[in-house]
């Protein structure tokens, strides 16, 4: 029985662990893209011999790099990356082929991948890009035309903050985590600034202490981060601004099912296709109605483009955007970018004010409010826009 229980024991302390399994199958692959792109590996077995020092040496080589046999977690993270694609797309494997995933590896992958942040750094010598796609957000960062030397991946609301919809800054950040180190990619506009010039750069942080920090080269800066909102909302997750936290959206009476056409919020609404999800009884409830219906008329303009009728729609200085004389001779896209207009239209409006801010579309792109005339004036009650935060300088 002793002897049972030694030989059973020894077979278990014999087995190979999880961890052990997954890197001996990581290294097999490795070594399968080693040999795909050209650079013989021998058979793709999990040993790191002879051939496939040989094989990383070539591979360097290819690269231009010096020849040391030495990669990192992200280089061989990259091949293997490169090889499956490569496969699925029935490539010829070479260095050429090899170089030319390089050439793209800041790209977003695929079709339906956005790019939701780029910027370069050191007078473009680096580069940092983050992509979104299906709920999920990656991150990369190195030298151009190299390999990455940094590449993560997470859930994007995990990791993503919007603006919160007040304050001077309109800062939102996206926060991805390697290990004990994070990476906090920013974008911030100050909406006080006469040229709104966007600021952006990365945040190098271990144990809540910045330890590092990138500045964007300014005219560089690619993507305000605010679009992920638009992908956490296809995928039914929107942001709580009572709670700061991400859940699920609650939309009532059907918005989202018009927000892609052929009839759109503005003209179902009319239709009364969907009700508000504005209070039904209530000493508001009037108020509320007014301003979302006021809300899908201005997303309305938006959608068309309609810059004359949305600056109709300004009944005093602006406290922040274009004034009136200086689009009379522009266009929509002079002002606003594709982004811009997406992030606007994707986000259904609001039935409360933010605070005694006044009601906002966009997380705070165009601000709007009653306009309550004093007694003495000769002007009839309605509702005004008093500032546009636009992102495009003609």
């Amino acid at each position: 029985m002793i002897k049972i229980t030694a030989l059973v024991l020894l077979s278990v302390f014999a087995q190979p662990s999880h961890a052990e399994d997954a890197e001996v199958t990581n290294r097999r692959t490795f070594q399968e893209a080693l040999n795909y792109f050209g650079f013989p590996a021998g058979t793709p077995d999990g040993v790191w011999g002879r051939k496939t020092r040989e094989a990383v040496g070539a591979l360097q080589k290819c690269l231009g790099q010096t020849a040391d046999a030495e990669l990192s977690p992200s280089a061989e993270a990259f091949l293997i990356e490169s090889y499956q694609i490569a496969k699925v797309q029935q490539l010829d494997g070479s260095c050429a082929s090899l170089l030319s995933f390089v050439a793209t590896a800041y790209q977003c992958p695929a079709a339906h991948w956005e790019e939701l942040f780029r910027c370069s750094f050191e007078k473009g010598t680096k580069i940092a890009t983050v992509c979104g796609a299906q709920g999920q957000a990656r991150y990369r960062f190195g030298r151009k035309n190299k390999i990455p030397e940094l590449t993560l991946q997470s859930n994007l609301k995990d990791i993503y903050v919007p603006w919160m919809g007040t304050g001077r800054y309109m800062s939102e950040n996206i926060t991805f985590a390697n290990k004990d180190i994070a990476y906090r990619v920013y974008t911030s506009l100050d909406r006080l600034s006469e040229d709104l010039e966007l600021q952006a750069g990365i945040d190098v942080i271990l144990s809540d202490q910045i330890i590092a920090s990138l500045t964007c080269d300014t005219e560089s800066i690619q993507g305000g981060i605010s679009s992920a909102s638009n992908l956490l909302e296809i995928e039914g997750i929107c942001w709580d601004f009572d709670r700061e936290q991400w859940g699920a959206c609650h939309k009532e009476g059907g918005w989202a099912r018009y927000v892609d056409g052929p009839v759109f919020p503005y003209e179902a609404y009319q239709l009364g296709e969907f009700f508000s999800p504005c209070e039904k009884e209530g000493e508001d409830s009037a108020l509320q109605a007014e301003a979302y219906a006021f809300g899908l008329y201005l997303q309305e303009l938006v959608r068309t483009k309609d810059l004359a009728s949305l600056y109709d729609n300004v009944k005093m200085p602006l406290i922040n955007g274009p004034e009136k004389t200086s689009v009379d001779d522009l266009g929509f896209d002079d002002f606003f970018s594709r982004n811009w207009r997406n992030t606007i239209l994707a986000i259904e409006p609001s039935c409360t004010p933010v605070g005694v801010k006044g009601y906002m579309l966009g997380r705070g792109l165009i601000w709007f409010d009653k306009d309550r005339p004093s007694a003495t004036e000769n002007q009839v009650e309605g509702w005004t826009i008093f500032s546009i935060n636009n992102d495009l300088l003609p």
